[in-house]
């Protein structure tokens, strides 16, 4: 097998990235989410956003300037390249090279490299932990991975328990199938991760903290599943001055979106995020002690809807009403631009309801080769074990996500193309048979 030079590397790189774009060349404008105003605004004005990473939003401001494209144009970069290293890290063939990186541009991480939002970052902190973990890297890439993963956990908290969680998987594959993973490069970018998340807050607040946000998502969350609701009711009952909750108990609606972001709820007379904390705080906890039964079901009906939902199109709705000042803010001579993009428009949604086949016939192959080498015994066992990690991550992600925020196609979609990393290997191992040799496969 014939292993890439530097130049062929480096040239295949800057392709995918150009075809990386091409959702957003197809919208006319890199697309946005709701949640796209908040971190424009806390980057352009080196403000605390509740729930927005502060180094995302800088990266916003500051990565791609004065373009909103390069922003996307960095993303894409960035992908195509970890993509790239990580599945030479398992197979350091040309094959591997071209197939990874041309398959990537067909699955979400094209979506996804297109979006002003840290969601491409999901995707590239599970792709670093199983390189570093298994991938026979050089150190210059290997210090490159580590960086990077330290920055894909800083730009979402989410993503701290969804690395975590792959770095352990990792460790625990490689004593099932007999492969060394090296965990500490992972594990001190998630110390590092977690250093800058601290040191950026404290930066905007003065205070140094992870996250104040947790337990008022929860709340939304088990108000939900109408656990909140039947905690309440059973403590306000005896003591109505037991929460501020009490008196708005049976108007608090059982949708986390609608409690947290309409405007017409409770939640923002009560002081929204910040002054609404310590209550949630209080109910989550009493509910995790006295309905454990009842939390973990509904975690775990949360967790398996999320494990299906895979799909392209959440989120490419119209978003001028929501975002124009934001955009016109942080953007403005793009500004007409974004307006008359296809997004804007309504025609981006059946757009990627079109591409989602394209995407599935991808990543569920991935999906099943992921899981179909892991009872192959005779081959080789690095793979056997990324393979094994990189699985452990989807489902750690499904858990995450769909236990503690609610089943969405997006928080799935963003990560799932990284096994790409794991099954282009693999599938050039079983096209090579048992007597192909790569480096990387022990």
């Amino acid at each position: 097998m014939t292993a890439p030079t530097s130049r062929f590397a480096a040239f295949a790189i800057l392709a995918a990235a150009a075809l990386y774009l091409w959702p957003a060349a197809l919208n006319g404008f890199p697309l946005v989410y709701w949640d796209t105003g908040g971190y424009l605004m806390a980057g352009v004005e080196d403000a605390y956003e509740p729930n927005r990473s502060i180094w995302y939003a800088w990266f916003l401001e500051h990565a791609g300037l004065p373009s909103a494209w390069g922003v996307a144009i960095v993303q894409a970069l960035i992908a195509a390249a970890a993509l790239g290293a990580a599945a030479r890290g398992f197979a350091d063939t040309r094959a591997a090279l071209i197939l990874a990186l041309a398959l990537g541009g067909a699955s979400a991480l094209s979506w996804y490299a297109s979006w002003l939002m840290p969601d491409v970052f999901a995707g590239l902190a599970l792709l670093a932990v199983v390189a570093l973990a298994f991938g026979s890297l050089g150190g210059p890439v290997r210090a490159g991975l580590t960086l990077l993963l330290a920055f894909s956990v800083a730009v979402h908290t989410s993503h701290l328990p969804m690395a975590a969680g792959a770095v352990v998987a990792a460790v625990v594959a490689g004593c099932i199938f007999g492969a060394r993973a090296r965990w500490k490069a992972p594990a001190f970018a998630l110390v590092l991760a977690i250093g800058m998340t601290v040191a950026g807050n404290a930066i905007l607040t003065g205070q140094a903290f992870f996250n104040r946000t947790g337990f008022v998502l929860l709340f939304a969350r088990f108000a939900e599943g109408g656990i909140a609701h039947s905690v309440l009711e059973r403590h306000c009952t005896e003591d109505a001055a037991w929460t501020r909750f009490c008196p708005i108990r049976h108007i608090i609606p059982n949708n986390a979106e609608q409690w947290l972001w309409s405007k017409d709820t409770p939640f923002w007379e009560m002081g929204d995020w910040g002054g609404t904390g310590a209550d949630s705080r209080k109910v989550v906890l009493t509910a995790l002690v006295e309905e454990p039964g009842a939390v973990l079901a509904f975690s775990l009906d949360g967790f398996a809807k999320q494990l299906a939902r895979i799909r392209l199109g959440e989120g490419t709705e119209s978003q001028l009403w929501f975002l124009d000042w934001t955009v016109k803010k942080a953007f403005p001579a793009e500004l007409g631009t974004w307006e008359s993009a296809r997004q804007q428009k309504g025609e981006l949604a059946p757009l990627a309801a079109r591409a989602n086949w394209l995407h599935l016939a991808i990543i569920v192959p991935a999906l099943a080769l992921n899981l179909f080498v892991l009872f192959l015994r005779q081959a080789p066992p690095v793979l056997r074990a990324a393979a094994a990690a990189m699985l452990a991550g989807v489902i750690g992600n499904a858990f995450v996500c769909g236990a503690l925020s609610g089943p969405h196609d997006r928080y799935h979609a963003r990560l799932i193309w990284a096994a790409l990393a794991t099954a282009v290997p693999v599938a050039l191992w079983l096209r090579g048979g048992p007597q192909s040799k790569s480096p990387g496969w022990g």
